[in-house]
């Protein structure tokens, strides 16, 4: 996605993102790139 991988830690961060939710990785990735 062009994404840097610490933008996108932060971001699960933020968001209180656990173990067992990889699948939001990609939720994220993209609602950052919207964003930009």
């Amino acid at each position: 996605y062009g994404l840097k991988t610490l933008d996108i830690l932060v971001e699960l961060g933020k968001r209180r993102m656990v173990g067992g939710q990889e699948d939001m990785i990609v939720d994220v990735a993209l609602d950052l790139l919207k964003n930009r």
